[in-house]
């Protein structure tokens, strides 16, 4: 890959890759008005373009870095305003842009960010209509496909926005800055496309020097590997040491194998839990709230143990609670030295708070004490929460990179030393949070909303494009359900298929068995697939909202896949599409036993095969699991369990349940069934 003029950039074939090629510094007059400064390019070379703004105020050189099929582009420059403009710096909210448009593009599917927090999806065919704050680009261009990565490099973050005449990075260092010497946007090409967001990942870990590495490589922790519970959507603000009682009692009467549970907010002692001004509180003390939780965290921690062999995680948000620290309780006094005001100009809550510094030794000591005191108390795990805030939290701290880089390193550094690393990253999938942490689970989708048909559309679409761009270094966490929900089969459907951890949230009294059981053995191991849910290549560029199409999403399997299929139409019309064995990614060659969960039908199919399927509307779908036939036979798995290939264990001479239940067996002569107990060999 090189240059081959200021405005065009030559890939590997000789076909022009990113054309019409700007670069643009923006300024702010005492952070106020905003100038922006178009450079001009001034000497071509294969692997750099230097720019030089007319006036005299800056100077910039745009330099390649390639390696195989990526690449990534360098911005290295200052600028140096004269005279008329003293006083002027670098936007802090954004202070260089590097514009282009891609030669050949014909659909895109940009991963954005809607909310500080969260990534999403959108689809479309000119990257003029990409979203703002985009963090991933994949583009089609016919017999190849494209992918962009947004950086947090030295001193800057990037996003990715709509332009003129094509797209922009625009880099932003959250801090005054006049320099940058950052890679902007990483890159790479290849005709599948199920390759890119892997193979730029692991480029990208290389060139920007970071820590991190691809979720493959990575330790899951053990206890994910069984059923959990929170506490929030079953008690939200109320929850109390007797109600976290209570619902273990209940999973036991009930024969609920749930082996884990996390105190979600609002377990925490503040000076107001009217939950109409949650976002306006303060945290006053680490112990929990003393009329809800009389014998203190320690005391509630320990009933759940003692009676209930339960591990208890705890959650609590990066800033103390969302309105930080109460500067007049005992964190403030105590921890005064690792302590520090930020502002915030949120809507709800505009103002300054205090909260943890973001100095390295600091923030490191301020969160090693706190989990010494959680760890005190019996606590097991923890899920951090409002990471994505870095931005907001840390602005004028220093730069964004040592900002975010200062705040997992010390999470995770508390993490590592009292709970061997067991930690659930939650509402931080900027791109900031993605480049700086070393940790495994990551959430993926924004909050469970109950009863709400609507919301698992964009639920499925979120979590599964997630997992196929965020997925490359993080176990996607899909969040908690509930097992009574309208929408709690395909809830239920989807964390079994995800990779991830699997726990409900149910209010009291409202778990059903039933529901939860085909996700899991009876001692609670979830059947978990080691790589995510992602969507089947016929879906990676199609907006299913509107396309009159299916929506399905595939994991893999030995010796073959599940394919779960969703009618996603806006206007819940019928929709309609093909299933295939070649729907999974790489899957031999051969035939195939197709077998319809829920109608407990089987379809045999080549690899190449398809079978038509129509869906009437959001409540009408498929999980199909699809096994290769090998001398005649397949063996399905436990017909009890969604997962069923996984619910039993192949030996030289035979099979063995890892459960009770009925095992599915496929020949020519049809489905055959056969009752079986746990760990009972059956020779087939």
């Amino acid at each position: 890959m090189k240059f081959i003029a200021e405005n065009g950039i030559t890939l590997f074939n000789g076909a022009p890759l990113l054309t019409n090629l700007k670069l643009k510094f923006k300024s702010n007059l005492m952070l106020m008005d905003t100038d922006i400064l178009e450079l001009d390019p001034v000497d071509v070379k294969e692997n750099a373009v230097t720019f030089l703004e007319k006036d005299g105020n800056g100077k910039a050189v745009l330099s390649l870095i390639t390696e195989g099929s990526c690449f990534a582009l360098k911005v290295t420059g200052e600028y140096t305003p004269q005279s008329s403009a003293h006083g002027s710096h670098l936007s802090v909210f954004g202070s260089v842009i590097v514009e282009f448009d891609v030669f050949g593009a014909k659909r895109y599917m940009d991963a954005h960010k809607p909310y500080l927090f969260w990534q999403t999806v959108s689809f479309g065919d000119k990257l003029t209509e990409i979203k703002e704050h985009t963090q991933m680009l994949l583009i089609d261009r016919g017999n190849e496909s494209l992918y962009f990565m947004a950086t947090c490099h030295k001193t800057h973050k990037t996003e990715m926005f709509p332009a003129e005449k094509g797209m922009c990075v625009i880099a932003r260092a959250n801090t005054v800055l006049d320099e940058i010497d950052d890679c902007v946007l990483l890159g790479g090409t290849n005709e599948n496309a199920y390759l890119l967001p892997e193979t730029v990942t692991e480029f990208g870990l290389k060139v920007l020097e970071k820590k991190g590495k691809l979720r493959k490589d990575k330790k899951y922790p053990e206890f994910f590997e069984y059923l959990g519970w929170c506490s929030w959507d079953a008690f939200h603000m109320d929850v109390t040491d007797q109600n976290l009682l209570d619902k273990c009692q209940e999973f036991k009467d009930k024969n609920i194998p749930v082996r884990w549970m996390i105190i979600d907010d609002m377990w925490g002692h503040v000076k107001n839990i009217d939950r109409k001004t949650q976002h306006q509180r303060e945290m006053y003390d680490w112990e929990a709230d003393p009329v809800r939780f009389p014998k203190g965290l320690k005391g509630a921690v320990s009933d759940i143990k003692a009676n209930y062999d339960m591990l208890v995680g705890i959650w609590h948000p990066t800033n103390g609670y969302w309105a930080g620290i109460d500067p007049t309780g005992p964190i403030a006094k105590k921890y005064a030295h690792l302590l520090e005001k930020t502002y915030t100009v949120r809507h709800y809550n505009e103002g300054p708070q205090l909260m943890h510094s973001f100095e390295k030794e600091k923030a490191e000591k301020y969160f090693d004490e706190l989990h010494k005191f959680f760890k005190d108390c019996g606590i097991d795990f923890t899920k951090v929460d409002n990471q994505g805030t870095n931005e907001e939290f840390a602005r004028f701290k220093d730069n964004i990179n040592v900002t975010s880089s200062n705040l997992h390193n010390a999470i995770e550094k508390a993490a590592n030393k009292y709970y061997d690393g067991n930690l659930i990253n939650c509402m931080g999938m900027p791109i900031e949070n993605f480049w700086n942490r070393e940790s495994t689970v990551n959430r993926f989708s924004g909050d469970f909303m109950p009863e709400d048909r609507i919301w698992f559309v964009h639920h499925l679409l979120q979590c599964s494009f997630n997992s196929l761009t965020q997925g490359t270094v993080y176990v996607g966490d899909w969040d908690m359900w509930w097992s009574d929900d309208a929408q709690a089969s395909k809830n239920a459907v989807l964390r079994a298929m995800s990779g991830g951890p699997i726990y409900m949230s149910d209010e009291l009294n409202r778990s059903i068995r039933e529901v939860i059981m085909p996700t899991c053995l009876s001692d609670g191991r979830i059947l978990r697939l080691n790589t995510p849910a992602v969507p089947t290549r016929d879906c990676m560029f199609e907006d299913s909202e509107h396309n009159g199409k299916i929506y399905k999403v595939f994991n893999k399997l030995e010796n073959g896949g599940v394919i779960a299929a969703f009618n996603l139409d806006e206007k819940e019309e019928e929709v309609k599409g093909i299933i295939s064995p070649k729907d999974i990614e790489n899957i031999a060659d051969g035939e195939y036993a197709l077998y319809d969960w829920f109608n407990g039908t089987v379809t045999v199919l080549a690899k190449n095969d398809e079978m038509e399927l129509s869906l009437k509307n959001y409540d009408d779908f498929r999980l199909y699991v699809i096994v290769k036939i090998e001398n005649g036979k397949a063996v399905i798995g436990l017909k009890e369990k969604y997962m069923s290939p996984l619910a039993v264990k192949k030996e030289s001479d035979g099979y063995v349940a890892l459960d009770d239940g009925t095992l599915l067996v496929y020949t020519a002569d049809g489905l055959t069934e056969i009752a079986v107990k746990k760990d009972q060999k059956v020779e087939i």
